[in-house]
């Protein structure tokens, strides 16, 4: 009797464990904002890209206006297109050494490099 109710116990336990099992398929598989399946052409700059790097590269210290410290200025798709094209941008992002102690979103990131894929739409 001693050894069904330990026995009763354990599978209680056991399920208990495994009934509170939380995943969800972004902590599995990783975020996906359906970016890659919409046409590049919908990706704005003024809407969708410019406000990613404002949050996190044209920021004081890093690549702001005015910032003093002979790195590219990244204030407008100008000066960004010109980082794209002769500073590696996108290698940057991609080996993420960029931004610098930080680490951009995977929405943003698969926006970016959709941008940036598609010659970074003008619109």
């Amino acid at each position: 009797m001693k050894y069904v109710r330990l026995g009763l116990v354990l599978s209680g336990v056991v399920m208990l464990m495994q009934g509170c099992y939380m995943d969800n398929a972004e902590d599995l598989y990783g975020a996906s904002c359906g970016i890659a399946s919409i046409p590049a052409e919908a990706i704005l700059f003024e809407e969708d890209i410019r406000p990613i790097i404002e949050a996190n590269c044209s920021i004081s210290g890093c690549h702001a206006e005015g910032n003093g410290t002979g790195r590219v200025e990244l204030i407008d798709r100008q000066k960004v297109s010109a980082a794209i094209e002769f500073n590696d941008l996108k290698g940057r992002i991609v080996n993420r050494s960029m931004p610098l102690g930080g680490e951009l979103s995977s929405c943003d990131e698969e926006a970016l490099l959709l941008w940036i894929d598609h010659n970074f739409p003008t619109i």
